[in-house]
C-alpha cells in the first residue's frame, strides 16, 4: 500500500478517539513550545516491545521528533534522517561535516555535529536544525532548513553567539520557534573553557533580516546548555535557565531563571539566594529546563538539589522563590501534567505536586531510573543510561509496568511519542518501540 503524508495525517486523526490520545505531532524536544512531555489522552498502556532500530552516521543526543507519521532523527555525524512508522528510510540529508574533539578546547562529544533537538513548523512544513561544523578553517555554527517532505536544504545561516568565541560555546539545548523565528540557545563545552556566556539567538524561519539575541551579563559562563532549550509561554515570551558564571561577590545575572519577551528582551528574572555558592561549586540551576503548572507556577531544580517553586506572572528576583524543597539534583527536561511535575532527579524521576499555595510535595520516586520523563496517557516513560533500558511506569505510584533494552544512551536521552509508539535515540542510532 501507497503511504502519503496526508493519509498518514488523516489516519492520526481519526484514531485519536480509538487510543484516547489528544494530538499525534512531537514537534521538538517533549512534543511542543511549552516543554511539557505530555501527549495527553486516555491511553493507559502496559508493555513495551521493539518495533525496529536502524543504526545511523552518529551517536543520537538530540530527542526524535514526530509530523504526520515522519520520525526525523539528527545526529553527531552532522545528518538529519526522516522515516517513516515502519522503519523504511524517506530521506538522509548530510547537512556538514562534523568537529573533532581535537579542534576543540575541552568537550565530551566526539566527533560534534547536530546536539541541540530540531524543531518542526508545521505552517511551513520545514524542519529547522544546527550543525556544528568548519567554516573557513574556523569552527561555527550554522542553522539549516529543510523541507519536511524530501529533505531538500532551503537554506542556512550562520548563527553566532553574541560574546565570546564561537570554538568555546556548544549548541545542546533544543531549538524553539517563537513569532516566526527560531531561537538556538548556547552554552560552553565540558569543562567550560575558554571565553563563552549563555545566549539565545533568534533568526527568522526564512533565514533572513536581523538576528536578535540575549546573553546573560556575566563576566564568562551562565551557559544556557540544558538539554529541553527555552519553554515558550503563549504569550510569546520565553523562559530559560541559565548555569554558573564566574562571579562569586557582585551578582552577575548567572545562575538563573529569566522571561524574555520575544524580543529577546529581559522581563523578569529569578536567582536563589545560594547564587554565588552555587557558582562557586558549580551547583547551578542550568542543568534542567523551567516547568510550568496549570496553577501558574514555575518549578525549577537544578544540581544543588534544592527545587524551587516561583510565581510565573512574578519570578521573585534573587531568593523570591514561593517555597523551596530539598530532595532533587536534576539534569534534563520535565514532563508536566496539570500542576503535577516529573522531574529527572540523578536518583531517579520523582513526582512533584504544587498546591494553589505554591508548596511543592513530593510523593514516590522510580530508584535509578533518571532519564527526563514523558507523559503517554495513563503512563510515564524514562529511560536509564545506567541499565541501557526504557522504562514504562504507573504515574500515580511510579511502580515500574514494563521495561525494554534499547541500547547505548546519552544521560540525556529523551523519548518522542507518537501513537502506539516511542521513539529513543541512542549513541549509535535509534529505537522504535511499541507502547500498548
Amino acid at each position: 500500500m501507497r503511504r502519503h503524508k496526508f493519509s498518514v495525517a488523516a489516519l492520526c486523526v481519526a484514531l485519536l478517539t480509538l487510543v484516547g490520545l489528544s494530538g499525534c505531532d512531537w514537534l521538538g524536544y517533549h512534543g511542543n513550545a511549552g516543554r511539557t512531555g505530555n501527549l495527553g489522552g486516555t491511553a493507559n498502556p502496559q508493555t513495551l516491545t521493539t518495533a525496529w532500530s536502524r543504526s545511523l552516521d552518529g551517536a543520537v543526543y538530540a530527542s526524535p521528533i514526530v509530523h504526520a507519521g515522519t520520525i526525523y532523527v539528527a545526529t553527531e555525524g552532522g545528518s538529519v534522517y526522516a522515516f517513516a512508522s515502519n522503519g523504511a528510510l524517506r530521506w538522509r540529508t548530510h547537512l556538514a561535516d562534523p568537529v573533532r574533539r581535537s579542534d576543540l578546547p575541552c568537550g565530551n562529544i566526539d566527533p560534534l555535529g547536530i546536539t541541540g533537538t530540531p524543531v518542526f513548523d508545521p505552517s511551513t512544513g520545514r524542519l529547522f536544525a544546527v550543525a556544528e561544523t568548519k567554516v573557513n578553517g574556523g569552527v561555527q555554527h550554522l542553522l539549516f532548513s529543510l523541507n519536511g517532505d524530501n529533505g531538500a536544504v532551503n537554506g542556512s545561516r550562520l548563527v553566532s553567539p553574541p560574546r565570546g568565541t564561537s570554538v568555546a560555546h556548544q549548541q545542546r539545548g533544543a531549538l524553539a520557534l517563537d513569532a516566526g523565528r527560531v531561537l538556538v540557545p548556547f552554552g560552553g563545552l565540558a569543562g567550560d573553557c575558554g571565553p563563552y556566556a549563555g545566549s539565545i539567538v533568534a533568526t527568522r524561519t526564512d533565514l533572513t533580516g536581523t538576528q536578535l539575541s540575549y546573553a546573560i551579563p556575566t563576566a564568562r559562563g551562565a551557559g544556557m546548555w540544558t538539554a529541553p532549550g527555552p519553554t515558550v509561554l503563549r504569550d510569546g515570551s520565553i523562559l530559560a535557565a541559565d548555569g554558573n558564571g564566574e562571579s562569586t561577590s557582585g551578582y552577575d545575572g548567572s545562575d538563573s531563571v529569566v522571561r524574555l519577551d520575544s524580543n529577546l528582551k529581559l522581563i523578569d528574572r529569578f536567582s536563589p539566594s545560594s547564587w554565588a555558592d552555587d557558582n562557586a561549586q558549580d551547583l547551578d540551576l542550568g542543568s534542567v529546563g523551567p516547568a510550568v503548572t496549570s496553577n501558574g507556577y514555575v518549578v525549577q531544580s537544578g544540581k544543588r538539589g534544592t527545587t524551587y517553586v516561583m510565581r510565573l506572572n512574578h519570578l521573585g528576583g534573587i531568593g523570591g522563590q514561593v517555597s523551596s524543597t530539598e530532595g532533587c539534583a536534576a539534569y534534563g527536561g520535565t514532563a508536566v501534567a496539570g500542576s503535577t511535575v516529573y522531574l529527572p532527579c540523578s536518583d531517579g524521576v520523582r513526582r512533584a505536586d504544587i498546591d494553589a499555595n505554591g508548596v511543592l510535595r513530593f510523593s514516590w520516586q522510580a530508584s535509578g531510573i533518571p532519564g527526563s520523563p514523558v507523559i503517554y496517557g495513563h503512563s510515564l516513560l524514562a529511560t536509564s543510561q545506567a541499565q541501557g533500558q526504557l522504562f514504562l511506569l504507573d504515574p500515580g505510584t511510579g511502580a515500574t509496568r514494563a521495561a525494554l533494552s534499547v541500547g547505548s544512551l546519552s544521560r540525556f536521552a529523551t523519548p518522542a511519542l507518537d501513537l502506539g509508539r516511542a521513539y529513543v535515540g541512542t549513541l549509535t542510532g535509534i529505537v522504535a518501540v511499541n507502547v500498548s
